[in-house]
């Protein structure tokens, strides 16, 4: 399989020269097939194995802007911010015009809560691409957390006129049902859950953001302690969503929740979260509900 890999590298070295191509180009090319095989291990969560493609990507051509932006994405999904801020930096110093780059670091620096700078990077990145819709959606992101709502309002409606998707209203309509059995589950500022939301063998998985560690909660009882528990900490402020997956009788919805934290005194955090839920009779239920940090 080596030798196969090699004789179309040389391949690929052969016509390249033929065609006239710039060394960059060749070294991009060559590159190339690391990024490809970084991207399918972070898709399937291995991320140890997605920073040893990238790096070899790195190795071959260290002005790969990309190859350093897929680096930071894979460090910010294991929760090491520094680095990933790091590797958008390189991408940027390498291209100035890297809206994405400047995008990524932003919600880097909004993960570790310095919103001033996020936005400052958001708006490079539309200042590159006007058109950068999901710029506008992190930094109004961004203006929630400073709790400058306007400006969010504003961030959320140009987003909307770039990308209809970002416009949830209709969706919210179409599926209060689903939502408002959600928004109860998630109400941390009740002093306890109503059972009946959920099914006998409903299962809430909480991830620890300082830790990592994944707890796993089943059944009414252990549900409602931990909820009781969260409830002293995480007054709810908003929940808004991010997708819905819905059938007859089972849907899936992923929502995102801004809530105070008091035990780290930040105003804003953003949870996630996945919702499975089936339809008992008329009346929709809980069966697995995970939360995680966002940021």
């Amino acid at each position: 399989m080596k030798l196969f890999f090699r004789i179309i590298f040389q391949v690929a070295f052969i016509i390249t020269i033929l065609s006239g191509c710039e060394s960059d180009e060749l070294l991009n090319l060559g590159s190339a097939f690391y990024i490809d095989r970084g991207i399918a291990y972070t898709e399937k969560g291995k991320y140890d194995k997605a920073i040893d493609e990238f790096n070899k990507a790195i190795k071959i051509n260290p002005k790969f802007a990309e190859a350093y932006s897929f680096r930071g994405i894979v460090y910010g999904k294991k929760g090491q911010y520094d680095r990933a801020i790091d590797d958008f930096t390189e991408a940027i110093e390498i291209n100035p015009k890297f809206a994405e780059a400047y995008s990524n670091r932003g919600f880097g620096y909004m993960r570790k809560g310095q919103y001033d700078r996020a936005i400052d990077d958001f708006t490079e990145a539309i200042e590159i691409n006007p058109k950068f819709a999901q710029a506008y959606m992190f930094r109004g992101s961004a203006y929630i957390a400073l709790r400058q709502y306007d400006k969010y309002t504003s961030d959320f409606n140009k987003a909307k006129e770039l990308d209809p998707s970002y416009d949830k209203r209709a969706l919210l309509e179409k599926n209060e049902d689903l939502l408002s059995v959600i928004a109860k589950s998630i109400d941390f500022s009740q002093p306890e859950v109503d059972k009946e939301i959920y099914t006998d063998n409903a299962i809430l998985k909480y991830e620890d953001a300082r830790t990592g560690r994944m707890h796993k909660f089943k059944g009414f009882k252990e549900i409602e302690n931990w909820r009781k528990e969260r409830g002293k900490k995480w007054p709810k402020r908003e929940l808004y969503v991010i997708s819905i997956e819905r059938e007859a009788d089972r849907a899936h919805v992923k929502c995102g929740v801004l809530v105070d934290d008091v035990e780290t005194g930040a105003e804003f955090i953003k949870l996630s979260c996945s919702t499975k839920m089936l339809k008992i009779g008329s009346t929709w239920k809980i069966k697995e509900q995970i939360i995680m940090h966002k940021y």
